[in-house]
């Protein structure tokens, strides 16, 4: 019997049989899971070891106006005694560039005057402002995760 990379056996102490074939590579242990080393977990993961990651939180009042500055933290990648400069100025940036820009993301329902937020352009907006100011700051690139509530 010639067993080749994928093949699948059947074990069989009178006949062994391939029985098929699977597609094979490479994997990495996730835990209890085996994933493709390939997969979106281990890009990212992969971008996080040698960038870092931002995590931004943006709140919006009910009347569609940011409720605060947003919250801007990075873990292995800012100190938060040695960098605040940089991330007050992160911040002041974002803070701006969204009072600017948050009309466009908010509607308003014509019967219940209720706001309408176009959450994922929010989201979109603060990642392209925090990738450009990121690469101009301290030239990386780091995974960005933006949470945005509104109320």
């Amino acid at each position: 019997l010639r067993v080749t990379n994928g093949s699948v056996v059947i074990l069989d102490k009178k006949l062994p049989q391939i029985i098929g074939e699977v597609k094979t590579g490479y994997i990495g242990v996730d835990g209890n899971s085996l994933l493709d080393i390939k997969s979106r977990v281990f890009k990212q993961r992969s971008n996080i070891a040698s960038n870092g990651i931002v995590i931004v939180y943006v709140q919006i009042s009910a009347l569609g106006k940011l409720s605060i500055d947003p919250v801007i933290k990075g873990p292995g990648l800012f100190d938060s005694e040695l960098d605040q400069d940089i991330i007050y100025y992160l911040t002041e940036r974002l803070a701006t560039n969204l009072k600017k820009n948050l009309p466009a993301y908010v509607k308003k329902e014509a019967k219940s005057k209720k706001i309408i937020l176009k959450e994922q352009a929010v989201i979109a907006d603060v990642i392209a402002d925090l990738k450009m100011l990121l690469s101009q700051s301290i030239n990386k690139n780091p995974h960005i995760e933006v949470f945005v509530s509104s109320f």
